[in-house]
């Protein structure tokens, strides 16, 4: 069974499918999600925050005492 595609229909439903996922896109504030970036290793963490920059670090090895005195601290928006 031979099945023909329009060429018409195919581009039109490939715009529309284009506009849906840009619009999704469009209406999801930045700064609401994926604000902060969190990465580490088995012994040390970092937090960036990508929207206005501080960064956060904390060593977790034993005996090396070094971190970030805020590392565990909430992340206030409107702190700088």
């Amino acid at each position: 069974m031979k099945t023909q595609i329009h060429p018409k229909s195919a581009l039109v439903g490939l715009l529309a499918g284009i506009l849906v996922t840009v619009a999704i896109g469009a209406g999801v504030p930045l700064d609401r999600f994926r604000r902060y970036q969190i990465s580490g290793t088995s012994t040390q963490g970092l937090i960036i925050d990508t929207a206005t920059g501080p960064a956060w670090t904390m060593h977790f090895a034993p005996n090396t005492g070094q971190r970030h005195p805020d590392f565990f601290e909430p992340k206030n928006r409107d702190k700088k």
